[in-house]
C-alpha cells in the first residue's frame, strides 16, 4: 500500500471527499481540454456520415496508424520486413492478408515488441488490465488517444440523452472504501466531475436501503455501472415493491455481459432505458447502445472482423470469433487483436439512421457471481489483477461453498509466490475474510466447451 493510500485510509470522510475531489480536478484538467472538445464535434458529425464516406474516414486513420507506428513497432517489423512490404502498400482491401490474428497470448509474452519506438516514455501513459481471460496486460498509449476515447464514450452518453459533466452515479471495480467500515456512507463524492462513487463491495440485503436514501438525495441525472452491482439494488426495489424517487435520465452499463434479466430489472426498477456498450482496455473496439436500443460498432474507432475457428470470415447473421484494429492509439497498434468475445453481425439497418454496422447478439464476461460472507454477491473481481504481476499468466477463482474459494494460478518462472499474499488480501477486501482461501498453482486452466475463459466459476447454486 501506497503512503498516498495510507493517507487517505485513515482519514475522516469530508478529507476522502476532498482528496478525491482534487484527484478528479486533475483528471478533469488533463482529460477534458480543447482538444476533447474538438473531437466530441468531430464525432457528432462523422456518425451522419454515408457508408462510403465512413470507409473513406477509417482509410485514413488506418493509413495515420501505418504511417506514424510500423515502421517503428519491432513486431510490425519483422512482418514487412518478411514480406518486403512498405506501410504504403498496405490497405483496407489487403491489411487481412499481410497481418495475422493477433491473440492475447502473443501480445502478453512480447508487449514491448508492440510499443512505437517514437513515443517518449514521459509522454505516454501506461494502462494495465486483467482482460477478459484473467491474464494480466500493459497497454501503452497517449494523453491525445485518452481524449480520443472519452469523446467516443461521450457519444455514447449523447445516444442515452446524457452529457459529461451532468450529475452521474457510479459503481465500478474501485476500492475506495475500508472493508471494515460496517456503516453508511458507503459512497464518496468527486465534486470535481459532479459524481457520487458509490462501492460496489458493500452491497447487501441491509445496506442498500441507505444507498436508495443517498441516490434519492444525489438525485443522479444517469447511472454508469457493472450490471452486477446496480442489479442487486433493482432486485430489491422489485421484490419490496419500495416506492422511491430515484428517477434517472438512463442507467448506462459496461465491463460485464449484460443479461437480460438484468436490464429488465432495471428498467422496472428505476423507470428508464439501459444503455449498454463493449469496450476495452486494448483500445481495439467500442460498441454501444443507440437511442433505438440497437447495438452498433464505430467504425470511427477501429476495424473489425468476424471470423470462425479457421480464420475464415463467417457469413452475416453467423456468430463468430471478434477480431479488431485500432485506429485511435498509434503508441500501441494493435493490428487484428482477439478480444476472445464472440459476436453475431446483423443484415439489418437502424431506425436511429446511422450507417453503422449492427450487432445483433454479443457475448462479452460472463463470470459468476461471488457469494460474501454477509450474502452479498459480487461481481468484477479482475481490478484484482491489473497491478499485479506479468508473471501471471492467467487466475481463475472458484467458490465451492459459501465458505470456500479456490484461486487458481498459472504463473512463470520467475513468480515470486509472495504476491499471492497480495491476490488474497485484495479478495478479502472484496469479499471477506470470513472465508478460507486455497491456492492451487496449476499449469494450464481448462476452458468451457465453447472455448470461452471463466476467470470467476461459482459453484454454490443460487436463484436470480
Amino acid at each position: 500500500m501506497s503512503l498516498a493510500e495510507k493517507i487517505y485510509n485513515h482519514s475522516p470522510i469530508f478529507i476522502q471527499n476532498l482528496l478525491i475531489t482534487a484527484y478528479g480536478y486533475r483528471l478533469k484538467k488533463a482529460r477534458y481540454t480543447q482538444r476533447f472538445h474538438h473531437y466530441c464535434s468531430s464525432l457528432i458529425e462523422s456518425q451522419h456520415y454515408s457508408s462510403d464516406k465512413l470507409r473513406e474516414l477509417q482509410e485514413k486513420r488506418f493509413q495515420k496508424v501505418l504511417s506514424e507506428s510500423l515502421p517503428h513497432v519491432p513486431f510490425y517489423q519483422s512482418i514487412l520486413k518478411e514480406k518486403a512490404l512498405s506501410p504504403s502498400e498496405i490497405n483496407l482491401n489487403n491489411y487481412t492478408s499481410v497481418f495475422p490474428v493477433l491473440t492475447k497470448e502473443i501480445l502478453r509474452n512480447n508487449q514491448h515488441a508492440f510499443v512505437n519506438s517514437q513515443k517518449q516514455p514521459h509522454k505516454t501513459e501506461t494502462i494495465n488490465t486483467s482482460g477478459t481471460s484473467g491474464t494480466p496486460l500493459s497497454i501503452t498509449t497517449t494523453t491525445d488517444t485518452l481524449q480520443q476515447n472519452y469523446a467516443f464514450f461521450n457519444r455514447c452518453l449523447s445516444w442515452a440523452g446524457v452529457k459529461h459533466g451532468d450529475r452521474c452515479a457510479t459503481f465500478a471495480g474501485r476500492v475506495f472504501i475500508s472493508p471494515t467500515q460496517n456503516k453508511a456512507p458507503y459512497w464518496r463524492y468527486n465534486h470535481a466531475s459532479n459524481a457520487m462513487l458509490c462501492s460496489s463491495y458493500h452491497i447487501s440485503s441491509q445496506t442498500i436501503p441507505s444507498y436508495i436514501r443517498a441516490l434519492e438525495k444525489f438525485d443522479p441525472v444517469y447511472i454508469d455501472s457493472y450490471p452486477s452491482a446496480l442489479y442487486e439494488i433493482a432486485k430489491y426495489i422489485n421484490q419490496t415493491g419500495l416506492n422511491h424517487t430515484i428517477r434517472p435520465k438512463c442507467i448506462i452499463t459496461s465491463s460485464e455481459t449484460l443479461f437480460d434479466y438484468q436490464r429488465a430489472a432495471l428498467e422496472q426498477a428505476f423507470h428508464c432505458k439501459v444503455y449498454d456498450h463493449l469496450g476495452s482496455a486494448e483500445m481495439v473496439t467500442l460498441i454501444s447502445q443507440c437511442e433505438h436500443g440497437q447495438y452498433h460498432f464505430n467504425p470511427e474507432f477501429g476495424l473489425f472482423e468476424i471470423l470462425d475457428e479457421d480464420d475464415a470470415p463467417v457469413a452475416t447473421g453467423t456468430p463468430g470469433r471478434l477480431i479488431c484494429t485500432s485506429l485511435i492509439n498509434p503508441a500501441m497498434p494493435l493490428i487484428r487483436y482477439e478480444l476472445g468475445d464472440s459476436v453475431t453481425l446483423s443484415p439489418d439497418s437502424c431506425e436511429c439512421g446511422r450507417h453503422f454496422p449492427v450487432v445483433a447478439s454479443l457475448v462479452g464476461r460472463t463470470d459468476d457471481m461471488i457469494i460474501g460472507c454477509d450474502g452479498r454477491r459480487i461481481g468484477r473481481l479482475d481490478p484484482i489483477f491489473k497491478k499485479m504481476s506479468s508473471e501471471i499468466k492467467e487466475t481463475q477463482i472458484i467458490q465451492n461453498d459459501l465458505t470456500n474459494i479456490t484461486l487458481k494460478i498459472v504463473a512463470d518462472d520467475n513468480y515470486d509466490k509472495k504476491l499471492t499474499n497480495n491476490i488474497i488480501d485484495e479478495l478479502k477486501i472484496r469479499i471477506g475474510d470470513c472465508i478460507q482461501y486455497h491456492v492451487e498453482y496449476v499449469d494450464t486452466i481448462p476452458k468451457t466447451r465453447s472455448g470461452k475463459f471463466r476467470a470467476v466459476v461459482s459453484l454454490i447454486d443460487t436463484a436470480q
